[in-house]
């Protein structure tokens, strides 16, 4: 009885490991097909553009408080930049 039980759960877990293993190569193909499917449908990820310089704002310096703001809001005045009308020199 001993070896006929051992010969049962011995092929029982050789099932197992076989059915873990089809599941695992059945969840890859599917995120495969998902992934080009995808793919497809969006089209390709556009490249980025060699010759384009990345898109940076100048930013100043605030001559009352020392805060940086982009050099489009920041208010000139005499050479000097502000951050906000409140700190302009009266």
């Amino acid at each position: 009885m001993g070896a006929d039980a051992n010969r049962r759960n011995n092929a029982n877990t050789i099932y197992k490991r076989h059915f873990m293993g089809r599941l695992l190569i059945a969840i890859v193909l599917i995120g495969i097909v998902f992934w080009a499917l995808r793919r497809l449908w969006h089209g390709p990820a556009p490249a980025a553009s060699q010759d384009s310089e990345p898109q940076f704002e100048k930013t100043v310096c605030c001559a009352r408080c020392g805060v940086h703001v982009s050099g489009r809001i920041a208010i000139e005045h005499d050479g000097r930049h502000y951050c906000c009308p409140e700190h302009l020199p009266r």
